[in-house]
């Protein structure tokens, strides 16, 4: 009957974001309950740090996959 339980300690396991950075810094708190809480706030810092550069990144100006000429507003009138 073990199939499907929840954790022992009533954690679940960090989502997976898609994003690698993202699910490499949640993965180092999966085991927080078992390391000395001494430690917890070097990790916690870290993974703070982790998602904050995560999130800088994500808010620079990603290049547009359309060729500006063809974006609306660019000289093209699509109704002839």
């Amino acid at each position: 009957m073990s199939e499907d339980l929840p954790p022992q300690n009533g954690l679940a396991e960090p989502p997976e974001t898609g994003n690698p950075r993202v699910d490499e810094a949640l993965a180092t708190v999966r085991d927080l309950t078992e390391v000395p809480l001494a430690e917890h706030h070097d990790r916690l810092t870290a993974v703070q740090d982790a998602l904050s550069a995560a999130l800088e990144e994500s808010r620079q100006p990603a290049p547009s996959p359309i060729p500006a000429a063809l974006r609306p507003g660019h000289g093209t009138d699509a109704r002839g």
